[in-house]
């Protein structure tokens, strides 16, 4: 009985292998039928070829982080925009375009809000906090005219 379990799971394990790769294959065709009916607009190709690339980049970051799905989640936009500033600094337009698609589902804009004085002051340790007003202010200021864009 024991062989027969074991030859059922080797059996389910090469059926979902095979499904998956199916899945692949099917990904893979239909962006290259894409490309072929529109392989006469230069401007179709660039961006039928950069999503191809970002769904490459999705999968293996799926792979390596575990994310799977989890962009869909409309409770971390304040954090996928600091992601966005982060990966803009990295250089990687694909991570960048990811976490702007990220944002675009959500219906979501990639500006920041701006900083208020309660912000800067609530980012500091207490002993800090005791500081002149005036110079959080300026702080403030600063950052917003600086880092942070309507």
């Amino acid at each position: 009985m024991s062989d027969e379990k074991a030859e059922i799971e080797r059996l389910t394990k090469q059926l979902k292998l095979a499904n998956e790769q199916a899945e692949h294959f099917e990904r893979q065709w239909y962006l290259t039928v894409q490309e072929l009916e529109e392989a006469t607009v230069p401007n179709h190709d660039l961006i039928n070829r950069f999503a191809r690339a970002m769904i490459q980049k999705m999968e293996l970051a799926e792979e390596k982080y575990g994310h799977g799905d989890s962009w869909a989640d409309g409770n971390w936009m304040e954090e996928c925009r600091a992601e966005l500033r982060k990966h803009l600094d990295k250089g990687d337009p694909l991570d960048v375009a990811l976490y702007c698609a990220f944002l675009w589902h959500h219906g979501e804009s990639v500006g920041c809000r701006r900083l208020t004085t309660t912000d800067v002051v609530d980012g500091f340790p207490s002993d800090i906090k005791n500081k002149s007003e005036e110079a959080l202010k300026n702080l403030a200021n600063w950052s917003q005219e600086n880092y942070y864009r309507e």
